[in-house]
């Protein structure tokens, strides 16, 4: 009986501790549970600051760009206006300098455009002779007469007793888009045979085998090269023609337009005749390739 007793005892002891590791239990899974939910707590909030974080930035981002696109929209607004300031004060700067009275009023405004122009010159000899050109040339045009757009102005390089250099137009009949050559010699025969054989002139000539007839009517002068070269140039667009002052293989493109807008007293804007720059509303000339 006694046995039994104990027994009895040792199995609800047990069973006693039994329930007591249950609930031990049960309170570490309770804990686990609210920790994992805090950690879950934890960790959406960690996402909701990263994904405001990330829109603030991007915000700032989309707010920078647009600030810099404005910034960038206002400078090229102004490059824009203050190009064609800079062109409407060339402009009347040749027009001043070709209607000044005398020659004492002139050399005031070829001082100021020997200076605009002699970075497009190897020479200041050269630079001083082109400027006077613009002078000379325009003596035969009656000061404030409209240019008749469908007129080529050929009489506008007329010089008077003065010794003139064989002009000569090299270009390749057989290419439609070949390169166009103006060059000038005493002796152009002579001349064609040292570009032909590569001994002289620029590499790209030995390519042109074409001498074909001038464009310009000029009387023998020595601005009939450059008034070839920029007639050339209106034919047949400037990329693809090289003489007198750019006979170079890279030549500034925007300088030669501006030269022919003067020769031809065309708009320095757009190149069209009949307007000037400052009245001009069309867009900025750059179809280099094209006749105009």
């Amino acid at each position: 009986m006694r046995h039994l007793l104990e027994t009895e005892l040792t199995r609800i002891q047990r069973n006693r501790e039994l329930d007591t590791d249950e609930r031990a239990l049960t309170v570490q899974q309770k804990t686990r549970d609210e920790n994992a939910k805090d950690v879950d707590k934890i960790l959406e909030l960690e996402r909701k600051r990263f994904d405001h974080k990330k829109a603030l930035e991007e915000e700032q981002l989309d707010h920078s760009i647009l600030l810099q696109n404005k910034e960038f929209d206002m400078k090229a607004a102004l490059g824009r206006k203050r190009r064609a300031e800079a062109d409407t004060l060339l402009e009347e700067l040749i027009n001043s300098y070709v209607k000044a009275p005398n020659d004492q009023v002139a050399a005031v405004y070829e001082k100021k455009l020997v200076q605009h122009y002699e970075d497009d010159f190897k020479t200041k000899g050269a630079t001083t002779r082109y400027v006077r050109s613009l002078r000379r040339g325009h003596k035969t045009a009656k000061h404030g007469a409209e240019v008749n757009a469908a007129v080529e102005p050929t009489s506008a390089y007329v010089f008077d007793n003065v010794q003139d250099e064989g002009v000569y137009h090299l270009t390749e009949l057989v290419d439609a888009d070949s390169i166009h050559y103006v060059g000038h010699s005493e002796d152009v025969n002579l001349r064609l045979q040292s570009h032909w054989s590569g001994q002289s002139g620029a590499a790209f000539v030995e390519g042109l085998t074409d001498r074909i007839p001038l464009i310009t009517n000029e009387p023998r002068g020595i601005y009939r090269e450059r008034a070839e070269t920029e007639a050339a140039m209106r034919k047949y667009g400037i990329a693809r023609v090289r003489g007198a002052g750019f006979a170079s293989k890279i030549i500034s493109y925007q300088n030669a337009f501006r030269n022919i807008c003067i020769s031809y007293r065309l708009c320095y804007k757009c190149g069209a005749a009949g307007h000037c720059t400052s009245t001009c509303s069309a867009p900025h000339f750059n179809r280099w390739n094209e006749p105009f």
